[in-house]
């Protein structure tokens, strides 16, 4: 064959390879329709408003419930001043819809907030926050967490109602859905994260060493959401500069912790469940005996 014909041929394969990913079709590659059917395996990833107390109600970014009762995320999207720990915003309402402007799904108001004490900023401290909930949410089960020592190789989900910010371009549209990608963890607790962190670097070069059809780098709105490999979460995304995003590793002790000390409303403590096992059977007894004894009397 003509070694000019070849060479174009290769071009065209080429060409054709390349162009057969929509430039502007995804949150980084691949199609968006992609990103948000994967999202839809992840309904435990779910938004929440926040209010200030000066400009309203406003979308905050993202979180995943971990019990009926509680939900995990960022420390600092629970602040309305970057690193000021005193910000923390008035009210928090979360919800498991897939879009948070036209399918909001179960929301309800948190009752409490907790953020971690180790947390100073997104570099510094496990970037963790709790909120507790008086009612359970009742459509959407916990996700697992991970108890185990995050490794770096291991694919996962990253999956958050961030904006959308197609490959190629840096606009970034709030359109309130919820989408996901998939890709490897690169690093463990080194530069640039702190020990407290893992990352993934997004190749957004069609044919880079770690790319794949359906990676996705956090962007605004993302914080909070999770990290997760298989049935496990495995950390809170935390922060992203240029093609990294950072994850918050859990610290489960402080979550196990947090969650035990303060019990949901309503619901008694255990030392309280043990005294109404005893003493509740025993005043059934008295009535018992009161009542036959009035009975004999008739």
């Amino acid at each position: 064959m003509n070694i000019s014909k070849l060479t174009a041929l290769r071009f065209s394969i080429i060409a054709i390879t390349c162009f057969a990913i929509p430039a502007d079709a995804g949150l980084i590659t691949g199609l968006d329709s992609e990103h948000l059917a994967l999202a839809d395996e992840h309904p435990y990833v779910g938004w929440y408003e926040v209010d200030d107390g000066v400009n309203g109600t406003t979308f905050g970014a993202s979180g995943v419930l971990i019990d009926p009762h509680w939900v995990l995320m960022s420390a600092h999207g629970a602040l309305s001043v970057d690193n000021d720990l005193s910000s923390t915003y008035d009210s928090f309402r979360f919800g498991f819809g897939p879009n948070f402007n036209t399918n909001r799904g179960e929301n309800m108001l948190a009752s409490e907030l907790f953020l971690h004490p180790s947390y100073r900023d997104v570099g510094t401290g496990y970037d963790l926050a709790l909120l507790r909930f008086d009612s359970p949410f009742e459509t959407v089960t916990p996700i697992n967490r991970f108890r185990g020592n995050v490794v770096a190789g291991a694919q996962g989900d990253i999956v958050g109602f961030g904006r959308l910010e197609t490959q190629g371009s840096t606009d970034q549209a709030l359109t309130g859905d919820r989408r996901a990608g998939t890709d490897l963890i690169e690093t463990v607790g080194a530069f640039p994260v702190s020990p407290e962190q893992f990352m993934i670097r997004v190749d957004g070069r069609f044919g880079g060493p770690s790319y794949n059809l359906l990676q996705m780098k956090g962007t605004k709105g993302d914080s909070g959401g999770g990290w997760i490999v298989g049935e496990d979460l495995w950390g809170i995304t935390s922060n992203a500069a240029s093609t990294i995003t950072a994850f918050s590793k859990l610290d489960n002790e402080w979550i196990d912790t947090t969650m035990a000390n303060n019990p949901v409303s309503g619901v008694p403590e255990p030392s309280a469940l043990l005294l109404l096992s005893t003493v509740l059977p025993i005043a059934i007894f008295i009535k018992r005996r009161r009542t036959r004894r009035a009975c004999h009397h008739v």
